[in-house]
């Protein structure tokens, strides 16, 4: 990601933290926006967010001019590094500046015969950038869920930077 394109992320990520703030709404980022957050050395291709299915909705009332696809339940398939992942939620896709934005709810997986949730709100985390109050889930949960789905490398990064926060806990 160019300097510039890493400008446009920063502020459709704090665009999108003030509108759902102003909301009011459960919410944060997930996946590679929320790593991105919180130092891992990952280039995000697009921005996550999770929230309610109310959530959802309101989201696509506020961005209906930046619609690509409107909210509806979607099962998805991704290749991982070791395995396919079977994804279900209910989403809506968007594009701001340049960058996919996909506002999603009720996001689970399917592993051992059944669909399983991927992340539950009140895991979420809160800080503070820019004046903007963030959620993003602790490094520890997207660490076991990234080995879960089967995302070697992401995992790897992760547990890089919880080695470098240790040793900077600890020096």
């Amino acid at each position: 990601m160019n300097e510039r394109n890493l400008e446009n992320f920063r502020r459709v990520i704090l665009r999108i933290a003030k509108m759902l703030d102003d909301s009011e709404l459960e919410w944060s980022f997930m996946g590679g926006t929320g790593l991105f957050l919180q130092g891992v050395d990952i280039v995000p291709k697009d921005i996550d967010v999770l929230t309610t299915k109310e959530g959802v909705l309101l989201t696509d009332n506020l961005l209906s001019n930046h619609r690509i696809a409107a909210p509806e339940y979607r099962i998805t398939e991704k290749e991982t590094e070791t395995t396919k992942v079977r994804l279900r939620a209910f989403f809506g896709t968007y594009e701001m500046r340049d960058i996919q934005v996909d506002v999603v709810a009720e996001l689970t997986y399917w592993r051992e015969g059944r669909w399983r949730n991927l992340f539950n709100l009140s895991d979420a985390i809160k800080d503070e950038l820019c004046g903007y109050k963030l959620s993003f889930f602790p490094l520890e949960l997207e660490l076991r869920r990234s080995r879960e789905t089967g995302r070697i490398r992401r995992a790897e990064l992760i547990e890089q930077t919880l080695s470098q926060e240790s040793r900077h806990e600890t020096g």
